[in-house]
C-alpha cells in the first residue's frame, strides 16, 4: 500500500516532467505506471484481508476466549486500540479504498485475472519470506500461519479463499457504483 501511495504521488509529477525528456525516461514512467496499476488489487486485498481477519476472527477470539480475566481483557482492549494497531487494522482499509477505488484514475476499471495473479504471486512470495526467513529467526507476526500451528492448513486455505472472494467482491462493488 505504501509503494502504491508513493507511485500515485510520483507518477503525475514524473509524467509532466518527462514530456520533453528522452525515451528512456518515458519508458521508466511507463513501467512505474504499469507497476502502479498492477499493485491496485494487491493493495486492496492486503488491507481487506487484514481488516477482515483481525476484526471478525482474531479480535473476537482473543477477547472472548483467550482472555480469561477482566484485567487481561482491559489490557487487550487498550493494546488493540493503540494508535499503531488502529492504523493497521482499521485505517488501512480506508486508505486502500481511497487509493484504489474512490480517488484513483482507474477507479471504474474492474480488476482482471492479471490483477488476481499478481496478488496471488505476491501473497505466495510473502508467505515464503515469512516461513523461510522470519520464522527461522523466531519472528512470529502471525502465530496461526506458523508451520507448527495446528491451524496452518485452515489459515492457508482461508487466505487463498479470501483472495478470490475479495477479487469478486471488489469487482462487484466497482461494477455496482
Amino acid at each position: 500500500l505504501i509503494l502504491r501511495h508513493a507511485l500515485a504521488f510520483l507518477l503525475p509529477i514524473l509524467s509532466h516532467s518527462t514530456s520533453t525528456k528522452s525515451h528512456s525516461q518515458s519508458f521508466i514512467v511507463y513501467i512505474l505506471g504499469v507497476l502502479h496499476r498492477r499493485l491496485r488489487f494487491h493493495a486492496l486485498f492486503s488491507a481487506t484481508a487484514t481488516f477482515t481477519v483481525w476484526n471478525f476472527l482474531l479480535f473476537p477470539y482473543v477477547y472472548f476466549i483467550a482472555m480469561k480475566t477482566p484485567t487481561r481483557r482491559r489490557s487487550f482492549i487498550k493494546w488493540s486500540f493503540s494508535f499503531n494497531l488502529c492504523q493497521i487494522h482499521l485505517c488501512n482499509i480506508m486508505f486502500a479504498f481511497a487509493n484504489t477505488v474512490f480517488c484513483s484514475s482507474s477507479s471504474k476499471v474492474l480488476f482482471d485475472s492479471s490483477d488476481l495473479w499478481v496478488a496471488a504471486c505476491l501473497a505466495w512470495f510473502y508467505s515464503l519470506f515469512y516461513l523461510l526467513v522470519l520464522d527461522r529467526f523466531g519472528v512470529h507476526l502471525y502465530p496461526i500461519f506458523s508451520p507448527r500451528s495446528h491451524l496452518i492448513a485452515v489459515s492457508g486455505a482461508l487466505v487463498w479463499g479470501m483472495l478470490y472472494i475479495t477479487f469478486a467482491g471488489w469487482n462487484y462493488w466497482i461494477n455496482r457504483s
